[in-house]
């Protein structure tokens, strides 16, 4: 690539030759024409008066040579008079008796034609280059012709010529000196511009740029010098934050570490070093699954990147379990993504899970046996005949219906326990109809102690996927529900609809409806709206936790729309079975 140097001069070179070359030409070319044109003008009125001369004279035909050799011509001026047919009768400067015939001549045929004509050649007699001009005179047939030597014009032009030549060249040579200054300078400040801008590109700011001469090159100084101050101000602002950020990154409790949108591990922090027991350099670089040989792990981060939404799961690494959140990061023109993991240790949080469901399980084991047995004393002393007291009935009575409270609070907690601890359902095909028929068995004497009536809203060949006696527990629960909590002699609608892949099935009642600001937690063991009411009509305060793990169980989710005094309408969706 060639230098700004050699390319600028070079330039200005050729413009200048050209330039020049151009006024020299057209000058030289202007000055030849403007001196013929006005040779040409003044041999033709010298023309015209020759002829008007011969006229007024009265010449008679055959006087021709006898009148020219009576004039005092200037030797540089030829005078030839000749006939129509181009017969020389005159001529001042040659025997006519040895000149040939003129009707050929390029300006005797042009006056013959139109009374006037020029040219201008090389005399064949004198040798010369001659100017012609000729005149035809119809009184008296004849035609003037004089011609004038025009060397002294061609010297003339040369002379002028070499003179436009050289002053060309002293213009020429001046302005290449003042182009070559002017290109030195300039190829001088840009290499001063190119150090200092290299300086701060290897980070050194301490070089500022000086450029005088001229107004523009003082403010391009000022901006190359402002920019550098900007570009380290920002440079240690981005460091500040960088090692904030690194710091910050380093010392985590959680491990952390950075993907591409391949999975391969751009940055890592010490706790994920520690974790996975690999240095910094062995890790960076790397596929995830070469450094954390774990399929569930590099599963979560597949999908994340592939749906670019957050993702988080309880993944065991070891004798280890993490709760990794997966988030991408987008650039910000979106043409690269990113995915960071953030692992937190909930080993112990597991643990005592586990323990807490261990003690729940055993617990609500242990208990049922004595439950059974008081209530099995109870039902037995109140069957033994013999006089009692009102206050004994009453007493056994209230033993009787806690123990049986008591006993429901068992076996709900052993099965959500159950729920709990179980991973995968058997799930099968079953008519929606059968399962909603067996849970309104269940729930038929309350109905109809109440008077409620239930009603389907779905279609009759409605199928789910689903583990049948969990589902129809579910739906024991809403009705139950239901009928407790509704109006008497009202109806309680089960309806079912399709939404995307999924079967949503809504039990909706009559009733005085829940405040929004309680709905969110009614989900929640032991949760209760109204206390004293539920405590009055019993229940153990499970049954919604309960349906709440069933929907999880099928990939679904359990919530309720209401409004106070409304009623409410409480869902569980079950998702499709795949396709085999």
């Amino acid at each position: 690539m060639k230098s700004f140097f050699s390319r600028y001069f070079t330039s200005h070179l050729l413009i200048l030759l050209f330039s020049l070359f151009i006024v020299g030409f057209f000058s030289i070319i202007s000055m030849n024409q403007f001196l013929y044109s006005d040779n040409l003008d003044r041999q033709i009125v010298y023309t015209e008066i020759l002829a008007e001369m011969f006229s007024r004279a009265g010449q008679s035909p055959g006087s021709e040579q006898a009148y020219l050799d009576t004039l005092e011509v200037n030797p540089q001026i030829r005078i030839t008079i000749i006939d129509r047919d181009g017969t020389v009768l005159g001529d001042t400067e040659a025997d006519i008796t040895l000149m040939d015939n003129h009707s050929n001549r390029p300006e005797v045929i042009q006056a013959l034609s139109s009374g006037r004509g020029t040219s201008k050649r090389i005399s064949k007699t004198l040798r010369e280059s001659l100017l012609y001009t000729a005149l035809y005179r119809e009184e008296e047939g004849l035609v003037f012709r004089v011609s004038m030597v025009v060397g002294n014009i061609d010297r003339m032009v040369t002379q002028l010529t070499l003179r436009v030549s050289l002053i060309t060249f002293l213009v020429l040579l001046v302005a290449l000196l003042i182009s070559f200054r002017q290109t030195n300078s300039i190829n001088r400040m840009l290499k001063s511009i190119v150090a200092v801008v290299t300086d701060y590109a290897g980070g050194d700011f301490h070089q500022n740029l000086y450029l005088g001469g001229f107004r523009e090159a003082v403010e391009v100084g000022d901006a190359v010098n402002s920019m550098g101050r900007q570009l380290k101000e920002k440079i240690e602002t981005v460091t500040i934050q960088r090692n904030k950020s690194e710091a910050m990154l380093d010392n985590m409790v959680e491990p952390v570490i950075y993907l591409d949108s391949n999975l391969v591990i751009n940055d890592i922090n010490r706790a994920a070093l520690r974790m996975t027991g690999c240095s910094f350099i062995q890790c960076l670089g790397k596929n995830l699954l070469q450094i954390i040989r774990d399929i569930h792990l590099c599963r979560l981060a597949e999908e994340c990147l592939k749906d670019n939404v957050p993702l988080s799961e309880i993944i065991t690494l070891g004798p280890r379990h993490f709760m990794v959140q997966g988030t991408t990061i987008n650039s910000s023109d979106g043409s690269d993504r990113g995915l960071l993991l953030v692992m937190n240790d909930v080993t112990e949080i597991k643990q005592m899970e586990l323990m807490r469901k261990d003690f729940v399980a055993n617990v609500s084991h242990e208990l049922r046996t004595p439950i059974t047995s008081i209530i099995g004393f109870v039902e037995t002393l109140r069957m033994i005949p013999g006089a009692r007291s009102e206050q004994h009935d009453k007493f056994l009575e209230i033993i009787h219906n806690q123990s049986q409270r008591l006993g429901e609070i068992i076996n709900d907690l052993l099965s959500l326990a159950s729920l709990e601890d179980s991973h995968a359902l058997v799930k099968e095909t079953v008519l929606l109809e059968d399962i909603v028929g067996e849970a309104e068995a269940v729930c038929h004497m309350k109905a109809e102690s109440r008077q409620v009536e239930f009603v389907h809203e779905f279609d009759p060949d409605t199928v789910l996927c689903c583990h049948k006696n969990l589902t129809a527990q579910a739906l024991v629960n809403y009705l139950d529900n239901a009928v407790k909590y509704g109006p008497p002699g009202e109806k309680v609608t089960v309806r079912a609809v399709r939404e995307g892949n999924m079967t949503v099935i809504s039990v909706i009642d009559r009733g005085s409806g829940i405040p929004e600001d309680q709905q969110e937690r009614l989900f929640e063991r032991f949760y209760r709206v109204d206390k004293a009411r539920s405590r009055e009509i019993g229940g153990t305060g499970l049954g919604l936790s309960i349906v709440k793990h069933i929907a999880l169980k099928h990939g679904g989710k359990a919530g309720v729309d209401s409004s106070p005094g409304k009623g409410s309408r409480f869902y569980i969706s079950f998702m499709d079975c795949p396709e085999k």
